[in-house]
């Protein structure tokens, strides 16, 4: 996913482990929450001490209730939940679908 586009707050589904392994190097913990629905709790710069990464990347915690532990994911391994609102259409003006009384 587009990590401009992740907000704290959002729902996102963990889909993969492969980027968050190479750039934070993930624990097996992780792996299990593969699949499986979270909030994003923090949304922070990346440090220089992880090793794949680029300048502006964003680190993106996950609200695990179940743990008392932080896991830091990659934006490339969530995917959106939330269904995306829908634009309201534009319309031409018509006089001819004017009802009268």
């Amino acid at each position: 996913m587009n990590q401009n586009f992740i907000k704290v707050g959002m729902k996102v589904k963990i889909a993969r482990i492969e980027d968050t392994h190479k750039k934070h190097s993930s624990c097996a913990q992780m792996e299990r929450m593969v699949g499986k629905t979270y909030r994003i709790k923090i949304i922070k710069p990346a440090t220089s001490s992880y090793v794949m990464l680029h300048p502006g990347d964003l680190m993106f915690v996950v609200d695990d209730r179940y743990s008392d532990r932080e896991y830091v994911w990659s934006a490339e391994d969530l995917d959106r939940v939330e269904p995306i609102p829908d634009k309201p259409k534009k319309a031409t003006f018509n006089p001819e679908n004017i009802v009268r009384l």
